[in-house]
């Protein structure tokens, strides 16, 4: 009634027109629907994506200086009766975000192209194996050593901590320990802050390609209205996935003899994206526990637990699982193996279950206690390899093959816990064992790319670009 009375009470109307212009209606649906009053026409619909359009191109231009982020999307175009010739059309483009830095401080933060230059591995005039190119050693990577408190390194008390949550919160006899559980001890956390994206128009580009990493960062910078000469002292941080790592890296070694760094692709430092990080730790899980025959036919291993929690996707899971299925399952399957450490243990205390321990009233110390207890029990110690490489008359092998599948899946808790909360101290603190992890499961294009990210990281970044590369960790879409 208000929208055939007014022409301007047409809000509703437009939000209808737009939705059914996303979803593809057809047009005669969409008339229909105007001629009811309950959307706006077609036409009406196209003049208002135009308008936006337009606005949003014209806002890109004025934006403070910001990361690039991007990824690859395809389109099908179907036929609804193939023939010779025409048979559909597949269609692979990009979309991207403009993200601004947040808490970045003074934009001297991000001028580093020249200083990155002349010990960039890129640079022409440098030799390979010059002593100004920094290369990974082995020190690098090494987990980094702190003191002990009551026997536990800082990663093992985080290993504790989770061993308490996965008790209070699955266990439901247990939840009124709630609020004493608190938090892991925080390393670096980022402030909380209120981030805002701006999307950029789809670039008809695949960068699956190197030509069409070129294609999107050209496009990109002329969206954002980022002039050559700034280009000359300005980085800009990229994030992605490997495979654009590795086009970005391509392009770079292709270039080496162009004259600005524009063209040089000079103003580019990748930072990669935790949420693939998170990906390729559920396929390094997946190559360990499950891809191995032996590993699928072990009573006590991984799939055992499958075979309860998805019994109709077994299959599945030997083949491609998927990251959600894998993420899931790997929660899943943790906290049953940390609650049967908690059975065990108060059965050692004369409980024969799990309530009755929880109706003995234990106190909070007494738990925090056993949970610091079953770090050095359940999970493998320094002397493990040693005992792995014992008589197997002698060992233990469930036990260790169970140990083992602890260890990962906290380390995987940890990660996503420490994502989830903007612990970035928390991840880097991880990064040793991920790669160890990676190198151990065939994944070497990971392994490399992280060892040369962290060791740009701690050896090559001058401290305010290495300040801005962490927080930038927080701005990133999950």
């Amino acid at each position: 009634m208000g929208n055939s009375s007014n022409e301007q009470f047409n809000a509703l109307q437009c939000i209808v027109g737009f939705f059914l212009e996303s979803k593809g209606t057809p047009e005669g649906v969409i008339e229909m629907l105007a001629h009811m009053g309950v959307s706006v026409s077609t036409q009406t619909t196209r003049n208002m994506v135009n308008s936006l359009t337009k606005n949003a191109r014209e806002r890109s231009k004025t934006l403070p200086p910001t990361m690039f982020i991007y990824d690859n999307f395809d389109m099908d175009f179907k036929v609804a009766q193939p023939t010779v010739g025409k048979s559909g059309s597949h269609a692979s483009m990009t979309s991207a975000t403009f993200a601004p830095y947040a808490a970045m401080g003074s934009s001297d933060n991000l001028r580093f192209t020249q200083e990155l230059h002349k010990t960039s591995r890129f640079n022409k005039d440098l030799a390979a194996g010059d002593p100004r190119i920094y290369t990974p050693r082995i020190r690098d990577i090494l987990p980094r050593q702190f003191p002990a408190v009551e026997g536990l390194d800082p990663l093992s008390r985080a290993f504790a901590w989770h061993l308490r949550a996965i008790l209070v919160q699955q266990e439901p006899s247990f939840a009124a320990y709630t609020s004493q559980l608190g938090a892991p001890e925080a390393v670096d956390v980022l402030p909380v802050t209120r981030t805002i994206q701006f999307p950029a128009s789809a670039i008809n580009a695949d960068e699956g390609q190197s030509d069409g990493n070129w294609q999107v960062l050209v496009n990109m910078l002329e969206q954002s209205g980022v002039p050559d000469a700034r280009l000359e002292e300005d980085v800009i941080l990229v994030h992605g996935d490997l495979s654009t790592k590795e086009r970005i890296d391509s392009l770079r070694k292709m270039r080496t003899i162009e004259h600005s760094s524009k063209n040089r692709l000079d103003f580019v430092v990748f930072v990669p994206g935790l949420f693939h990080l998170k990906m390729a730790a559920t396929d390094a899980f997946w190559r360990a526990h499950i891809q191995p025959r032996e590993g699928r036919e072990d009573p006590t291993g991984f799939m055992e637990y499958i075979r309860h929690l998805r019994p109709r996707e077994t299959g599945r899971f030997t083949s491609t699982p998927g990251f959600r299925r894998l993420h899931d399952s790997i929660h899943h399957a943790t906290w049953v193996d940390v609650l049967d450490c908690w059975r065990l243990e108060a059965l050692s205390l004369g409980h024969r279950n799990l309530e009755m321990f929880f109706a003995a009233q234990p106190s909070w110390e007494l738990i925090s206690k056993m949970s610091k207890t079953m770090v050095q029990k359940y999970l493998p110690g320094r002397n493990f390899g040693d005992i792995r490489q014992g008589d197997d008359a002698n060992r233990d092998i469930c036990f260790e093959n169970t140990a083992v599948r602890k260890q990962h899946g906290l380390l995987y808790l940890e990660l996503s816990h420490s994502m989830n909360y903007g612990d970035v101290g928390r991840i880097l603190r991880l990064f040793p064992y991920w790669i160890a992890l990676f190198k151990s499961t065939g994944k070497h294009k990971y392994t490399a790319h992280m060892i040369r990210f962290l060791t740009d990281l701690d050896n090559v970044y001058p401290p305010k670009l290495r300040y801005v590369t962490i927080i930038s960790h927080r701005d990133m879409p999950r």
